[in-house]
């Protein structure tokens, strides 16, 4: 008759103890249900917030570059570029603010909606442009330009996120006419 009451009570230990398990995995799986979304959206945020340096840096630069005047040449040693893509978009004829050359830097797949969507914000010369999607999110950081290049070229460069940086060469130079400048952008390795 003893052993029987030991057996039911080792048996009702091990009932208890899956029964608490299950209840201790429940509540975790019920906090990291509302905590990853957050955890997400802040890392979107500090990612959105490190993009708007990182294109006012490039900004400083290149304007330190056209102040100099021509034969100028800066090299950021380590852009970073982690999250997006880079765009160096030279195609426009850069006579009106319209028409401006431009570099973006466009991240996509965000859970963090920056601003309300479509609405411009100015970080100095940096614009930024949310976009909200039907899941995901993206954000566009735009600076603006009379007259720049990729190598020389007027053809569009896309430059793809990468874990290690690139080394970025912004130089001043003289058109083929010698009628004006312009800002020339190199990836350099």
């Amino acid at each position: 008759m003893q052993t029987m009451k030991n057996k039911f009570k080792n048996g009702q230990v091990w009932i208890e103890t899956v029964i608490y398990t299950v209840i201790g995995l429940a509540l975790i799986g019920t906090v990291l249900a509302f905590v990853s979304p957050k955890i997400s959206e802040t890392r979107d945020k500090i990612a959105i917030e490190q993009s708007i340096e990182a294109m006012q840096t490039l900004d400083a630069k290149v304007q330190e570059v056209i102040g100099e005047g021509t034969g100028s040449k800066r090299i950021i040693g380590a852009f970073n570029l982690k999250r997006g893509e880079l765009i160096i978009d030279p195609s426009k004829d850069g006579n009106t603010p319209v028409n401006f050359d431009t570099i973006t830097l466009k991240i996509s797949n965000l859970k963090y909606l920056y601003s309300e969507s479509g609405e411009k914000i100015n970080f100095g010369r940096v614009e930024l442009i949310s976009t909200k999607g039907a899941k995901t999110n993206e954000v566009e950081l735009v600076l603006r330009y009379n007259s720049i290049k990729y190598g020389n070229q007027d053809s569009i460069k896309l430059i793809t996120a990468a874990s290690t940086p690139y080394k970025l060469s912004i130089e001043n130079k003289k058109d083929a006419g010698g009628t004006g400048n312009y800002v020339d952008f190199l990836i350099e390795r």
